[in-house]
């Protein structure tokens, strides 16, 4: 994976390309979510390929659609828009394969959701992070951020692309989700400690 120093040089870069200066980008993070939890909701036992699988599912599916209800403040929303990018590692960071046009909070978040499932960091690596980011950039929306923090693509990615090996890897992930849960919850009061979070129903969370 590519590391921070790296990742923050390289976003800094991007964020206010001259390429894309003069033109605006939609958020469509909503719709297409939508459109993704109707299919799970409708065809559930098509992605029923193990027991295991068949246990968690609705479980991500909560994930899937409490990310959604949280966007639900912004359908409209648009932004100038950043390169950003499929996979976080070093070998395909950069290919020109792996970038593709977002709103500007799409790689904080999938970077963060990368770094926790790539390694073990502790809650002082995170606080210090998340630190950085707030003094860095104050004016991402982090309200989006979050919803993308709890969209659980690491689970349907697998179930998508049907893996032959699929119960090892969800193994492997559900041996970690706990502290998934807890990551996004120190998140999310870091956030609402600095004033970052303005959605009720994320503000709601914590109550």
């Amino acid at each position: 994976m590519i590391g921070i120093n790296e990742f923050f040089d390289d976003y800094s870069t991007n964020q206010y390309s001259k390429i894309y200066q003069h033109d605006f980008v939609s958020l469509t993070w909503y719709y297409d979510w939508v459109k993704k939890s109707d299919n799970y909701h409708k065809n559930k036992n098509t992605f029923y390929y193990t027991v295991l699988i068949k246990n968690i599912f609705d479980y991500y599916l909560w994930m899937l659609d409490l990310s959604i209800y949280i966007l639900k403040e912004y359908v409209n929303y648009y932004d100038y828009p950043h390169i950003s990018h499929f996979s976080f590692m070093k070998k395909e960071y950069f290919s020109n394969s792996n970038i593709f046009i977002d709103v500007k909070e799409y790689d904080i978040a999938e970077y963060l959701k990368n770094l926790f499932w790539s390694d073990n960091k502790d809650a002082f690596y995170y606080q210090k992070l998340l630190n950085y980011i707030l003094k860095e950039y104050p004016s991402l929306n982090y309200n989006l951020i979050f919803a993308r923090l709890l969209y659980p693509n690491f689970f349907f990615n697998i179930i998508n692309n049907n893996i032959e090996n699929s119960d090892n890897q969800i193994k492997e992930m559900l041996l970690r989700i706990h502290d998934y849960e807890k990551f996004i919850l120190f998140v999310g009061k870091i956030l609402l400690k600095n004033n970052k979070i303005k959605n009720n129903a994320v503000v709601a969370l914590f109550e």
